[in-house]
């Protein structure tokens, strides 16, 4: 409750006399605890604590792996999503946060099998998917990014982030007015709009594309939609 109220402080006073019980899940909030007034020292502690008492508890290994990528620790990263996936080796949020991990350090091959592990864990799910799509697209390697967006959408045809990537690897590859890619792009920003009208990079690049058409009046309204979600936005202003 004390954490729905925004004071960690508080919740630690009532958390840490209680640490030495073995109770991951009260070290795990008093590791969250610790991460929101900038201690992540004694969060890291916190949270291997956790993992020891209760081992084959996913939360604690990804709240670590993700802890550690926050402050610029990849390989520290790596041990604990690894640790985590020794016991629970059909865990995609884990494969997915390493191979993050390991995209970060460059080493792409390790990054680009994760992914795709953790995709064929969870097939009807996107994360794995948009990650590796970024990859590509890091990796100049367009065609792989396309072709591995257009498979996804098969799969999740109205999730507005694989709707919304494909729309702007139309867009920066050169799409104008009159073609049939730009059509296919404002058409995937559509679909992406119609499941999450609250992105502002959504409303801007449909803004964009009316703009482009000498619909300015339809620009606008994209573009005020985008300010209404974000106002300091200043691609939007």
């Amino acid at each position: 409750a004390q954490l729905q109220n925004r004071a960690p402080d508080e919740a630690i006073k009532i958390l840490a006399p209680l640490s030495a019980e073995k109770d991951s899940g009260l070290l795990n909030l008093l590791a969250y605890a610790y991460t929101k007034v900038n201690r992540p020292d004694d969060a890291f502690q916190t949270l291997e604590r956790a993992i020891e008492i209760s081992p084959g508890n996913e939360a604690n290994y990804l709240d670590l792996a993700i802890l550690c990528l926050e402050h610029h620790q990849e390989n520290r990263s790596i041990l604990a999503a690894t640790a985590g996936i020794a016991r629970i080796p059909q865990s995609a949020s884990l494969l997915l946060i390493r191979g993050v991990a390991y995209a970060q350090l460059a080493d792409y091959n390790k990054a680009e099998s994760d992914f795709a592990a953790a995709a064929r864990v969870e097939p009807d799910e996107p994360h794995s998917t948009i990650a590796m799509s970024l990859l590509y697209s890091d990796r100049g390697q367009l065609d792989k990014e396309k072709a591995l967006l257009k498979s996804q959408l098969k799969v999740t045809p109205n999730d507005a982030v694989t709707n919304y990537l494909l729309a702007d690897l139309l867009v920066r590859g050169g799409a104008k007015p009159g073609q049939p890619e730009f059509d296919q792009a404002r058409a995937y920003l559509a679909t992406s709009l119609a499941a999450r009208p609250d992105s502002a990079e959504a409303q801007i690049m449909m803004g964009k594309l009316l703009e482009q058409e000498s619909d300015l009046t339809g620009a606008l309204d994209h573009y005020r939609a985008a300010l209404k979600v974000d106002p300091e936005n200043r691609s939007a202003l």
